[in-house]
C-alpha cells in the first residue's frame, strides 16, 4: 500500500515539479544575470550604464507586477512574472554591453570611442618588485 502511495503523489507531483523548475528557471536566472552583470559594468568603470539599467528594473517592476496581477488577473504569479520580466530586460541590456564583441575587434577606435580622451593618455607600467 505505501508503494502505490509514493507512485500516486510522484506521478501527481512530477508535471508540477517540472512547472516549478520552469517557471524558477525564468524568474531567479535573470536576476542572476542582471547583478553580475552590473557588477561586471561597474568593474569597468560603465557605472552609469549598470545604474540605469538596475533602476529601470526597479522602476518597471512594481507597476507592471501589479498590471499582471490585477488586471491581467494572474494574482501572485503575475508579481513573479513581473520579476522574471523585469530582470530579463535588465540582464539582456547589461549583457549586449558587457558582450559587445570579441576580443579581437577591440582596435584604437573601439578604445577611444569608450575611454575617450583617457585612452589617449600613456599608461606607465607597474615597477617590478623583487
Amino acid at each position: 500500500m505505501t508503494g502505490g502511495v509514493a507512485r500516486c503523489i510522484l506521478a501527481l507531483a512530477a508535471p508540477t515539479t517540472l512547472l516549478a523548475a520552469l517557471l524558477f528557471g525564468l524568474g531567479a536566472l535573470p536576476a542572476w544575470w542582471a547583478n553580475p552583470f552590473a557588477s561586471i559594468l561597474r568593474g569597468a568603470g560603465r557605472h552609469a550604464v549598470a545604474a540605469r539599467t538596475m533602476n529601470f528594473v526597479w522602476l518597471a517592476y512594481p507597476p507592471l507586477g501589479w498590471l499582471l496581477a490585477e488586471p491581467a488577473g494572474m494574482g501572485f504569479a503575475g508579481i513573479g512574472l513581473a520579476f522574471a520580466l523585469a530582470h530579463w530586460g535588465g540582464a539582456l541590456a547589461q549583457g549586449r554591453v558587457v558582450f559587445d564583441g570579441p576580443p579581437a575587434a577591440l582596435d584604437e577606435a573601439s578604445v577611444a570611442r569608450i575611454y575617450g580622451a583617457a585612452a589617449r593618455e600613456p599608461v606607465e607600467p607597474e615597477p617590478e618588485y623583487a
